[in-house]
């Protein structure tokens, strides 16, 4: 795959991206102000996370093994992404029960009478979205960039909006127009792909059609073609890492919802915090993590050992890791430079009273730093989950494993002493030791290629103006943060607007990596 390929899926999807969470983020600013935050609580956090688990479980998996593996045979091929129902029915089995027995006691009397339904609506949205895994699966090996993303768009989009629509003409409980909006949302993500799959059977010959599929019916699973059990393997192996990685990604939300620690508003203000905080992550980061493994799995082969692989590839592999790495660096230090003097100002804009009076500028401080690690994270782990060998992936398995209890341990213990400070705590220390392990392989796997740490840093110039903007921003803050009124609010952002527009013109002239990422860097074929 191509660097200008790697541009167009990130462009594509940081675009849809936008689209929709923006629209998603607007609508969220309604819910916090007229909406019950015990209701948000249990349907952003507790809800939420079992859907989230069901399918992290089932896409990550089955995304690592099939987006690296050539397609020898279409029908085999087929049959391997046909697992994502069957393993969502198998995980539904024990996770609806442990789900209602566990949190049941601690939903409010108000909504407690139906709560089984509750739980299973969402369910059935994850299962309804595994039935359409394989077409996603399909879109994104036979680079239908634009179906993926407008696909994912839509299902995000639909999540809310059909909330709101529901809300708005008629009485029904939001509760309840939550799980009408999760099953409708999934059930328009299937049939977009379905609609759209079928569609080109009906007008793309072999030579053009995605992975030379040109029959409806082949989409589909054939199981007279059996399985590969390397690949079965390979899918089991990665579903144990999707276990342990999972609880290492949402342990905060593992133990709000099965402790006792934080109630259901202190949730709802929390996960509120979270989605103002990784707006800019879904946006850009999300996506550029997704277009990394697609591309770094595509350019290095898993199994074949570095030294016989092209040497142009693995030249354009490093380079591109490098300036992956520099990006998120300059992005997330632009974050974290502007958000500290702006984050009273933006909790107060998107949560109003509830994030205002919840210590919400406190927490959105604290998780702009979690933000950093994050994302710096997520590309050194695309890399190395695109490059481990399968003795690789196994020591990896035995880490998380260790991770995760470790993980888990500092969730209970720092929410107990910070309340939900201790979360973003917990989350950051994890990110830190995640981030050390993955650079101990690529160091291993890349050895003397690897990118210097200092190739990684923002010039001299656009730091000294980083620190220079902070300190500004945060006298301003000093001075017309401690006022409330327009006319003092507007004051201060003007300054902040000021700096941004310096720093970002710095950029633009002075960061080359940057240019030559945003202009299509360099061509690897």
């Amino acid at each position: 795959m191509a660097a200008s390929s790697l541009r167009d899926f990130f462009v594509a999807s940081a675009t849809g991206q936008l689209i929709s969470r923006v629209t998603s983020f607007t609508i969220n600013v309604y819910f916090l102000r007229n909406i019950d935050p015990q209701i948000l609580g249990l349907v952003n956090v507790r809800l939420t996370l079992l859907y989230t688990t069901l399918l992290f479980l089932i896409r990550e998996p089955l995304r690592k093994t099939c987006l690296g593996e050539q397609v020898k045979s279409i029908p085999l091929f087929v049959n391997h992404l046909w697992l994502a129902p069957l393993l969502c029915l198998g995980f539904s089995v024990p996770l609806v029960p442990i789900w209602y027995f566990s949190t049941s006691g601690s939903v409010p009397d108000a909504y407690s009478d139906g709560y089984i339904l509750v739980i299973v609506s969402f369910v059935l949205s994850a299962f309804i979205e595994c039935l359409a895994e394989p077409f996603a699966v399909i879109a994104q090996k036979s680079n239908e960039t634009r179906v993926f993303v407008v696909a994912q768009s839509l299902l995000i989009l639909l999540q809310r909006v059909a909330v709101l629509a529901i809300i708005s003409v008629s009485s029904i409980s939001p509760l309840i127009a939550f799980c009408i909006a999760q099953v409708f949302a999934s059930a328009a993500y299937l049939l977009f792909y379905l609609r759209h799959f079928w569609k080109l059977t009906k007008t793309r010959s072999f030579t053009d059609a995605p992975i030379g599929i040109v029959d409806f019916r082949s989409y589909f699973p054939s199981f007279r073609h059996g399985f590969d059990q390397n690949i079965l393997k390979r899918i089991g192996t990665f579903l144990l890492h999707s276990v342990f990685k999972q609880v290492l990604t949402d342990g905060s939300g593992y133990v709000m919802t099965f402790t006792n620690h934080i109630g259901l508003t202190e949730q709802a203000v929390y996960d509120a915090i979270e989605r103002l905080g990784s707006l800019v992550a879904r946006i850009i980061l999300a996506p550029l993590e997704e277009s990394s493994y697609k591309h770094f799995s595509e350019v290095l082969k898993r199994d074949v050992p570095l030294n016989d692989q092209p040497k142009e590839k693995i030249t354009g592999a490093v380079d591109t890791l490098k300036t992956l790495l520099r990006i998120t660096t300059l992005i997330s230090s632009v974050i974290i430079c502007f958000g500290f003097a702006y984050s009273r100002i933006a909790v107060g804009l998107y949560g109003g009273d509830l994030l205002a009076k919840n210590r919400g500028g406190e927490l959105l401080s604290l998780y702009l730093l979690y933000l950093f690690v994050m994302a710096i994270n997520g590309i050194t782990e695309c890399f190395s989950a695109a490059t481990m060998s399968n003795l690789d992936v196994f020591h990896h398995m035995w880490f998380l494993l260790f991770s995760a209890v470790g993980h888990l341990v500092l969730n209970i213990g720092f929410s107990s002493y910070f309340s939900t400070s201790g979360f973003i705590a917990a989350n950051a220390l994890n990110m830190v030791v995640r981030i050390r392990y993955s650079w101990s392989h690529i160091r291993q796997y890349l050895g003397h290629r690897i990118p210097h740490v200092l190739d990684l840093l923002p010039s001299v110039t656009t730091i000294t103006l980083l620190i220079f903007s902070l300190v500004v921003t945060n006298l301003s803050n000093l001075i017309f943060g401690s006022t409330a009124g327009i006319i003092h609010n507007g004051a201060h952002i003007a300054i902040g607007g000021v700096m941004f527009l310096v720093v970002t013109l710095n950029i633009y002239n002075s960061e080359v990596l940057f240019q030559q990422y945003a202009t299509g860097i360099q061509h690897q074929d």
